[in-house]
């Protein structure tokens, strides 16, 4: 019988992801903890539902009563109402920061500059500074 989870977080203390969230390894690929945990107390309703953190907001937090599925555009709302998406300087894989972004346009529209020159000097591809300088993005990850 499985005992009631409670209302703390049941933090996971394994491996974590690149994203932060608690991992598991099985049928040869990483997959969420917090997805698994879900999964084990109900079906997400359709195949593109996400396992979605509730109110505690810890990415390793596996209790069931914490998640809930929501489809990607829910749970990227709750992210950015919350304040814990990882988009911009949020997100640790970034190479550029806002202030590099805004540079990297002011210079390149001067005509001096090229997309490979530009590239080198801040240390990403010329492609994206391509991304950068047609505003496809805010920082280059």
């Amino acid at each position: 019988m499985i005992q009631d989870p409670g209302d703390d977080c049941i933090v996971w203390p394994y491996a974590k992801n690149d994203g932060g969230y608690g991992a598991i390894w099985r049928s040869g690929r990483n997959h969420p903890a917090h997805r698994l945990a879900l999964l084990s107390i109900s079906e997400p309703p359709t195949a593109t539902h996400e396992a979605a953190h509730g109110p505690c907001h810890n990415r390793l937090c596996v209790n069931p009563r914490h998640l809930s599925w929501k489809t990607s555009a829910e749970n990227k709302a709750d992210k950015m109402r919350d304040g814990t998406d990882n988009n911009g300087e949020a997100n640790g894989m970034r190479k550029l920061t806002t202030m590099q972004v805004a540079e990297i346009r002011e210079r390149y529209a001067t005509g001096q500059h090229t997309h490979r020159s530009l590239g080198a000097e801040y240390g990403v591809s010329h492609s994206n500074i391509g991304h950068v300088v047609n505003y496809r993005t805010r920082t280059v990850s």
